[in-house]
């Protein structure tokens, strides 16, 4: 993580009047109309300051602070005693929420969709969230009274008594490009996508510090170690098992090649539902996919069994390369339609936020997710991607020269799929639509819970009690089945 990078709350409102509904949490009071909540805020922090998240990390500091800032993904936050401005990166992957308060002057730009909530319920008295399940492809939020600013937004919103939203522009959607790819030819166009993950590597680690790596049994995560072993990067892998399946095998099998150090954890029943509570707050929805998604991260980053401080995936992958095609037979227009709805979808379902690492300590890189590398992914025809017959196949082809065949041309399973995670959770709950249940009693209990002083997974209690009336008398929370892995990490 680059050293100007300085730490900050891993929640963070700004309200132009106090809210009581936060009063548990620490609040800054920078000027009349100027108030902020969360965790960590630095002490002596004054007026005009910026808050910004770049490359997985967060900063808030003065608006002078001569250090510079890093500018991927572009989320941002500035404010001064008029006006306050919100930029949202233009593939959100942290995204901000809004809140009308009451009256024309009444304003809340919030880090967290339950925080939000929480000042809406007091602000217009009731907000009842909605389908929490259902990703919406624009502003709205399961709670009505809460909006998203949009991917791609530059928002002015006044802070003095009569402010209000001044002015707000778009900047150009980065996923235009992928509606117009040029190059045809698979082999340059994994040569472009290679080069930009070089790049997006070179720039997000150092080659001093110990970095970690997510490792499963395929492509994606095995291209991304290969590029930074390559860097000279001192590599650790870790892959995350089930109760019901691992790629650990798989894993070593690359690790073994590079000679990285390789650590298979298997995690228990116990210690995968006791995750669902805090993947769902860091997610900010129930969708149960983008759920068992976070899962594996989020319950393997609890063990505290992963020393370094970054974290590198091979998350996003299979979305710009085609890597879950449809139906066989589907033409270019169909693919590229798949392609763009798919990708569009993830700007709005937090399975890239930051917060996935930073609840825990960790920064999360995604390479895959670097401006440059979905430049490159972009611009190649989706043809290209699925060349030979097989999924993500000009990448395939590319690593086939740097990594085992086996491993280049390995059966693609998703992280979730690969650890048997989503099958045995589907079987847990009693079926898929019980899981989906009880995700969404999950959230309500959350949202009803998430201004309480504990923090984001406060009354971690009581959400996982909603979970376990879904699981009946076999349930691996009542059996307290979690291993005691105190002291059983890597140095």
């Amino acid at each position: 993580m680059p050293d100007h990078v300085l730490p900050a709350p891993p929640r963070l409102v700004l309200s132009t009047m106090p809210v009581a509904a936060l009063a548990g949490l620490p609040h800054r009071a920078l000027a009349q109309r100027v108030h902020l909540y969360g965790d960590g805020i630095p002490g002596g922090l004054t007026l005009p300051c910026r808050w910004s998240v770049g490359d997985g990390s967060w900063t808030l500091v003065p608006a002078d602070d001569p250090r510079p800032e890093l500018s991927w993904p572009g989320t941002r936050l500035e404010i001064n005693a008029g006006e306050a401005v919100v930029t949202a990166g233009g593939m959100s992957e942290f995204p901000l929420y809004r809140v009308r308060g009451p009256g024309s002057g009444g304003h809340l730009v919030s880090s967290s969709i339950f925080l939000a909530a929480a000042a809406a319920a007091e602000w217009h008295g009731t907000c009842p969230p909605g389908d929490a399940a259902v990703i919406s492809h624009d502003a709205a939020t399961p709670f009505p009274a809460v909006r998203r600013f949009l991917p791609g937004t530059v928002t002015t919103i006044g802070l003095r008594a009569d402010g209000g939203v001044a002015a707000t522009r778009e900047d150009p959607d980065p996923l235009l490009q992928a509606g117009t790819p040029t190059v045809t030819d698979p082999a340059a166009a994994a040569r472009m996508l290679l080069d930009a993950l070089t790049a997006a590597l070179e720039e997000a680690t150092a080659p001093g510090p110990p970095t970690a790596v997510l490792l499963s049994g395929g492509i994606d995560s095995g291209t991304v170690t290969t590029l930074a072993h390559r860097l000279g990067r001192d590599l650790h892998a870790f892959t995350a098992g089930s109760p019901w399946g691992s790629e650990s095998a798989e894993a070593a099998e690359l690790a073994g090649f590079l000679g990285i150090p390789h650590t298979s954890v298997d995690l228990s029943a116990g210690e995968l539902i006791r995750a669902v509570p805090q993947a769902i707050s860091i997610l900010g929805t129930a969708a149960p996919e983008k759920v068992d998604i976070a899962l594996t991260v989020v319950a393997l980053l609890r063990t505290g069994l992963v020393g370094p401080g970054q974290v590198l995936t091979g998350y996003g992958s299979d979305l710009i390369n085609l890597g879950l095609p449809g139906p066989p037979g589907q033409d270019r227009t169909a693919l590229l339609a798949g392609l763009i709805d798919g990708i569009d979808e993830t700007r709005y379902s937090g399975e890239f936020s930051p917060l996935l690492g930073l609840t825990f300590g960790k920064v999360l890189v995604h390479p895959f997710w670097h401006p440059r590398v979905l430049s490159a992914a972009f611009a190649a025809d989706p043809l290209c991607k699925i060349a030979g017959g097989r999924e993500k196949g000009h990448l395939r082809a590319a690593m086939a020269g740097l990594v085992p065949s086996a491993v280049a041309w390995r059966e693609k399973k998703a992280m979730h799929h690969g650890s048997g995670l989503q099958g045995g959770l589907d079987r847990l709950f009693g079926g898929p639509d019980r899981k989906a249940a009880a995700y969404l009693a999950c959230f309500g209990e959350i949202a009803a819970r998430a201004a309480a002083p504990a923090g984001a997974a406060a009354d971690e209690a009581g959400a996982l009690r909603s979970l376990a009336a879904f699981l009946g008398d076999d349930s691996p929370l009542e059996a307290a089945r979690v291993p005691d892995r105190t002291g059983a990490g890597p140095a």
